[in-house]
């Protein structure tokens, strides 16, 4: 492991990138603001290092964008409808900062905060405390994300978390992946497997309604390999609502650690493998993202895809969804692996 200083937040905090690398020549960069994963690299079927995740150069670009390039996402990941839920005969109201809902926690979430920096072997532990009613959540919530790189080119994600009141808590990373290179193209030419037979469906506003969809004879069955593209501009109604993918699916294979996706790109070789104990992983085709540039050059709409490992959106609502109420004293604990392969 590798620190070094990165920049000054506004607040005149002092923040800091830590490089990882494994023997393989996969490199990841950490900053301690946000949690973030800055970048990751691997070489590609012809030896080109190719960066396989979207990023900011500057931390000013962090501070002041609004995609989640990389980001630790918290207290609450995805959509809460109407920026409101009740634990305990009491009310809570967020921040609605996303057609009427609260979406990441707001504006001030988890991926606006500066962590303190812990070593680890082959990785590091970013941590703080989360005080009651930050962002509107009760309790004092102590964190703990950690991530390591193995020679397997594996990337782990550990979250942990312990609350002194009964709260809300569903972390989650925010990377969007380009397999081909960041910046290199759009994603509708990657190859995608997810492993679920339902997802749930959304409104008009990207909230979850409660519903449960079969993917069979759908745009979301991608219980077999195929291309991101084929579907992405449907006209099915569910696409439309959600300008593409933007959904949660309910993943296969119980609670233990699981293949999740698999995605590959044909152009570097590259194939990315999502492991989680999670129950659902939101995937988005990066319907919303707004001409910008970053590490690799310029991102479009639809230059990076996300694989978001969470519980259910807005499951305080549907008592059919996994509920995210942690209670006071109770131990969150979940992983999440980003494993990368490249064919040679």
């Amino acid at each position: 492991m590798n620190k070094e200083f990165f920049g000054r937040t506004k607040n005149n905090e002092e923040i800091y990138r830590i490089n990882l690398e494994n023997k393989n020549g996969m490199r990841v960069y950490l900053l301690s603001y946000g949690g973030i994963i800055q970048s990751i690299s691997l070489p590609d079927k012809n030896g080109r290092v190719a960066e396989l995740c979207l990023g900011y150069e500057t931390l000013e670009e962090y501070e002041n964008g609004n995609c989640f390039f990389g980001a630790f996402i918290g207290r609450h990941a995805n959509r809460i409808g109407g920026g409101s839920f009740q634990i305990n005969g009491i009310s809570y109201q967020l921040e609605k900062n996303n057609l009427g809902n609260n979406l990441h926690g707001g504006s001030g979430g988890f991926h606006s905060k500066v962590y303190e920096i812990g070593e680890k072997e082959s990785g590091v532990i970013f941590s703080r405390t989360s005080p009651h009613l930050e962002s509107g959540f009760p309790g004092n919530l102590q964190v703990k994300l950690s991530y390591t790189l193995g020679d397997d080119n594996g990337l782990e994600i550990a979250y942990h978390a312990i609350c002194d009141a009964d709260t809300i808590v569903n972390l989650t990373n925010h990377s969007y992946f380009n397999l081909s290179g960041a910046g290199s193209r759009e994603i509708t030419d990657h190859i995608l497997q997810i492993n679920a037979d339902k997802y749930t469906e959304i409104d008009e506003n990207g909230l979850a309604t409660g519903i449960i969809a079969e993917v069979e004879n759908t745009p979301f069955d991608f219980r077999t390999p195929k291309l991101i593209g084929e579907s992405v501009d449907s006209s099915f109604e569910q696409i439309k609502l959600g300008h593409g993918y933007d959904h949660n699916f309910i993943l296969s294979g119980g609670d233990g650690l699981k293949t999740a996706a698999i995605a590959h790109s044909s152009k570097s070789g590259i194939s990315l493998e999502v492991l989680t104990t999670k129950p659902g992983m939101q995937f988005y085709s990066g319907n919303f993202m707004e001409s910008c540039r970053g590490i690799g050059g310029a991102y479009n709409r639809r230059g990076g895809f996300c694989l978001e490992t969470q519980y259910f959106p807005n499951g305080m609502a549907h008592e059919n969804f996994p509920s995210p109420l942690l209670k006071a004293g109770e131990i969150y604990s979940h992983k999440t692996v980003y494993r990368f392969k490249c064919e040679k």
